[in-house]
């Protein structure tokens, strides 16, 4: 019996002990999914497929759930929550519904998340592809400014590189706190443009911050209930 041989038999037996014996299934996660450490970060380049099918495949995946944390319309288990079925935005005061808060009230909730979600799943392919070495944090808040700000997030990427290069000893918060806020600049009047928060950095800057660690929450829930590895989507590597 070859080793491989030897090793697959194992598995499979070890995975019927687990089932027989009534041992929880979990979902695991990649590692390369992870938050990542100072040291790993910029460590392996992800696909942008396995990316988006993992946390985005449908609006109860966990980076859906993660934007709906941070737009306050579902819980970091997934529950909606009342502002899930219509809330006024307070930027603009129009009526928002779902989970990314679609202003587009023609659709019922689910049929908003649907759009909104096949719209972000592309966004985030791209973006993925054009920044290829990112951490979940990094990911999830460019998917999360693309639903917040559609106007500043394609100034994001370069913020984020720029930001991380100016001084790599800063928590990775911290680092997308500051691209995040930096995106809100028009670079050619170098004015800030955030209507929402009457132009005031320092209201941005506070919800930039309490979005940021929502999505940071949620990454740490999957990363403590799905340690193990797993590979997902290893054919578009």
């Amino acid at each position: 019996m070859s080793l491989n041989t030897a090793v697959s038999f194992f598995t499979v037996f070890h995975t019927i002990a687990r089932v027989l014996v009534g041992e929880p299934q979990v979902t695991e996660v990649p590692p390369e999914l992870l938050p990542a450490t100072p040291e790993s970060t910029r460590s392996q380049i992800v696909p942008a497929r396995s990316l988006t099918e993992f946390w985005f495949a449908t609006p109860d995946s966990p980076g859906a759930i993660a934007l709906g944390m941070a737009e306050g319309t579902r819980t970091i288990d997934g529950v909606r929550t009342s502002a899930w079925y219509q809330h006024v935005d307070p930027g603009n005061a129009r009526v928002n519904v779902g989970t990314f808060s679609s202003q587009n009230t023609n659709l019922s909730p689910d049929l908003a998340d649907a759009a909104e979600l096949e719209r972000i799943r592309k966004q985030l392919e791209a973006f993925a592809r054009d920044y290829p070495y990112l951490s979940p944090l990094e990911y999830l808040s460019a998917a999360d400014l693309s639903i917040q700000a559609r106007g500043a997030f394609p100034a994001f990427g370069d913020h984020l590189e720029a930001v991380k290069q100016s001084d790599v000893r800063q928590p990775p918060a911290d680092v997308v706190i500051e691209a995040r806020v930096r995106s809100f600049y028009n670079p050619e009047s170098g004015e800030l443009e955030a209507g929402g928060f009457g132009n005031d950095e320092a209201a941005l800057r506070r919800d930039q911050m309490r979005r940021t660690l929502e999505l940071q929450r949620k990454i740490h829930r999957v990363e403590k209930y799905s340690p193990d590895s797993l590979e997902i989507a290893n054919s578009t590597r």
